[in-house]
């Protein structure tokens, strides 16, 4: 019997009063199982949905940021959301961390424990799978570092009145240091192709906004997503590890016919990259590699010609600025990462040696 506090070994499912749940769902922890069954639709766990339980079930990511992750899940409490609907996936965390984040949650929630760092893809993999078993209908994905407003849950519940036929969701994220600012609120393609302009983001917030703002693609910073969107196109692609992951899912379901919009009157607040500055290196190489991989995975022809030229570009325009900041390390990441995204094995995560490296 697991107990309130302790240190969680292996990948299972832990409530925060002590009792071990992980019956009828396998936690392997492993990123090649899920990036396998990432490309392909899934055969997910379905759980009938019992009577009186939550629609929408609340995954979280920790890594090493307990406080953070303690006050996005009391923001949750403060709207009204149940501790039984909360799945905080642990990835990998020190154990000083852990314990400090068991200690704090509350009772009835839920904690998957990962001892290795999946990254942002697989961590949100774990407790995606968690929450459809345990009859999930939908399953909002917030970051650690985010806050809900108050009335978020309702005005998405009234958005999704309004456009029944939208199957993936994003509150209007803004930044917390500056809430009347807009971190985003989407973006729409341009003329077809992979290329996106942002709809508001790093704009005030404008004084009138729709209930429904339909979109092509959504970050998955405040991400909510219906069951049927994962069983269909899979979870997200672990190759991504962190970085792309969100683009690259939107892409699928729009593909395969699902609808995407934002929320604009549900509002979560962003801290923005507590875990790993955007200005790293290793930050950097994420980047970089995975928008090579995006357009080397999702184009062809022509198309792929002039988004490996636009990458090239872009990357030599960022190393540059690294480059005239000092930052030598960081512009030497960018170059790695988009050369193994476009020239690297498919398979291997461009943050990673290759096996025999």
């Amino acid at each position: 019997m697991w107990r309130k506090g302790a240190l969680v070994e292996g990948d299972g499912a832990l409530r925060a009063d002590g009792s071990s749940d992980c019956a009828g769902v396998d936690y392997t922890g492993r990123m090649a199982a899920d990036a396998q069954v990432a490309q392909s639709p899934l055969a997910l766990p379905h759980a009938a949905q019992p009577a009186g339980a939550p629609l929408i079930h609340v995954v979280i990511v920790d890594w090493n940021l307990p406080e953070d992750t303690l006050a996005c899940v009391r923001s949750l409490l403060d709207e009204g959301m149940a501790p039984e609907s909360l799945w905080v996936v642990d990835n990998g965390s020190h154990p000083e961390a852990l314990a400090q984040l068991v200690a704090g949650l509350p009772t009835g929630a839920n904690l998957l424990r990962s001892e290795a760092n999946l990254g942002f893809a697989g961590g949100n993999n774990l407790g995606i799978r968690a929450a459809l078993a345990a009859g999930a209908e939908w399953t909002l994905l917030l970051n650690n570092d985010t806050l809900l407003q108050p009335g978020m849950l309702h005005e998405l519940s009234q958005a999704r009145a309004l456009a029944p036929d939208v199957r993936l969701w994003s509150a209007l994220v803004v930044y917390h240091a500056e809430p009347t600012r807009v971190w985003t609120a989407g973006d729409r393609r341009i003329l077809g192709t992979l290329l996106t302009r942002s709809v508001l983001n790093d704009r005030p917030v404008p004084a009138q906004l729709p209930r429904v703002l339909r979109v092509d693609s959504l970050a998955a910073c405040a991400l909510l997503v219906h069951a049927e969107v994962w069983r269909a196109i899979g979870l997200f692609d672990t190759r991504y590890f962190m970085y792309g992951e969100d683009g690259d899912l939107c892409l699928r379901a729009a593909r395969a016919g699902f609808t995407l919009a934002c929320a604009p009157f549900a509002v979560v607040e962003h801290k923005v990259s507590l875990s790993t500055p955007p200005l790293s290196a290793r930050a950097r190489r994420w980047r970089a590699g995975n928008m090579a991989r995006f357009y080397r995975t999702h184009t062809r022809g022509l198309q792929r010609w002039a988004l490996f030229v636009l990458s090239l570009l872009r990357t030599l325009l960022v190393s540059l600025v690294d480059l005239a900041a000092g930052r030598r390390e960081a512009a030497a990441a960018a170059w790695q990462g988009w050369r193994a995204g476009w020239f690297g094995d498919p398979e291997i995560p461009v943050g990673r040696p290759a096996p025999d490296a």
